[in-house]
């Protein structure tokens, strides 16, 4: 086994045979990197003429090191060096042509045809605005980083964008959890799973995140219990959720069916097929929204909660042929209950590798930065009321709302 150096000597330009950098390895020559050579190619030229050691392993050994000692100095190594986002992947070439990329396989969806968005606008044009909105946001600047989280929701990416805009947002943030995770999602979405899950891995060897199937993209909290299902019987706000379910159902479809105009459809780009709607009763950090009033029978439920129990409360519904994709939430401080109002079958939820449906007046409890996706391939929409809660062993102190 390699026995790596945690140094790297940066020996500058000295003369034109100098290397940048000179990794050390124990029993063998340093592994060396001169001006503009390609990493990936330098890091497979050197395996290959250890004797006693197989490529794949002296690569699996040594790359995460480098990425671990490479991020250091992100800014001034990539500017001399050639570095492209397989290095994050044990260097293994993704052999992916982003305008290639298929829409969507719709295997939970009968009869879904995704659009054709490829005539409709210029996508090389779409992603060089967004990754520009980037490079300003790296600069500190917060009305490029607003402007950038608004247009990629706005203008719902397709797989291909997506993947060509994070395979080359990577290399500008490799450090970020919410590009590091977009990149994986864009390699799962465009059926590359083995390379996205080996890029998640690979995150978790370098602490970025605890599991490689939880990836909150905002914030991640050490030492919290992770687990994705949590037993609803142990949370006292499910009995009052639960007890108070026929008044918010009734309320709920009152609403449902006379204003659908307070129902808006979810800006992530996730769902594919059907659609996806909600409407906000209590936002994260702004209190009660301006519709609030119109659900007085959910107010008055959740004024039983003790007041630091949640963060946000929202109506979420699924129509019948919706797909909600592969995806986590921001930050593993909170949970997330699901109050189901209206369900009459055939719609389920993914969280980590266990499946569950839902039951009319009963709630769910898991933990969404774990990955979960929704499928609806019932007769009808599903309708559940989303309440997100503290985790339990987040000190009070530490219950900001981000």
């Amino acid at each position: 086994m390699l026995l790596l150096l945690l140094l790297i000597s940066y020996v500058g330009y000295i003369a034109s045979e100098s290397p940048i950098i000179s990794f050390p390895i124990e029993g063998q020559p340093p592994l060396q990197f001169f001006g503009s050579q390609d990493v990936c190619k330098v890091l497979f030229t050197y395996c290959n003429t250890l004797p006693l050691v197989e490529p794949p392993n002296c690569v699996a050994q040594i790359h995460i090191e480098l990425i671990r000692q490479f991020t250091r100095a992100w800014e001034s190594i990539i500017s001399q060096l050639t570095i492209g986002p397989e290095f994050f992947i044990d260097c293994v070439p993704l052999n992916l042509d982003a305008s290639q990329v298929p829409l969507f396989n719709s295997n939970f969806i009968p009869d879904y045809v995704p659009p054709d968005h490829f005539t409709a606008r210029n996508s090389t044009h779409v992603v060089n605005q967004l990754l520009g909105l980037l490079k300003l946001a790296m600069k500190r600047d917060s009305k490029a980083l607003a402007e950038f989280n608004r247009k990629r929701t706005e203008i719902e990416l397709t797989d291909p964008e997506r993947v060509s805009l994070y395979t080359q947002a990577v290399l500008l943030l490799p450090t970020n959890l919410f590009v590091l995770d977009q990149f994986g999602l864009s390699l799962l979405y465009a059926g590359k799973s083995t390379h996205a899950y080996k890029l998640f891995r690979n995150a978790v060897a370098l602490g970025m995140w605890g599991e490689y199937m939880q990836r909150p993209v905002s914030k991640y909290v050490p030492g919290l219990t992770a687990i994705p299902w949590h037993d609803p019987t142990k949370y006292s706000v499910v009995k009052i959720l639960e007890n108070g379910y026929r008044a918010i159902r009734e309320e709920f479809l009152y609403r449902y069916h006379n204003n659908q105009e307070l129902f808006t459809t979810e800006q992530e780009s996730l769902h594919m097929g059907g659609d996806w709607t909600e409407v906000r009763i209590k936002s994260s950090g702004h209190g009660l929204t301006e519709v609030s009033e119109l659900f007085p029978q959910t107010l008055q439920t959740i004024s039983n909660l003790p007041p630091d129990t949640f963060t946000s409360v929202k109506f979420s519904v699924i129509q019948s042929g919706t797909h909600i994709r592969t995806h986590t939430g921001p930050s593993n401080e909170r949970l997330r209950i699901h109050l189901c109002v209206y369900h009459i079958g055939g719609a389920r939820i993914r969280v980590m590798d266990k499946w569950h449906g839902w039951q009319e007046g009963k709630a769910i409890v898991f933990d969404d930065s774990f990955e979960h996706e929704v499928v609806n391939l019932g007769a009808d929409f599903r309708a559940v009321l989303i309440l997100d809660i503290w985790h339990p062993e987040l000190p009070i102190d530490k219950r900001i709302v981000h």
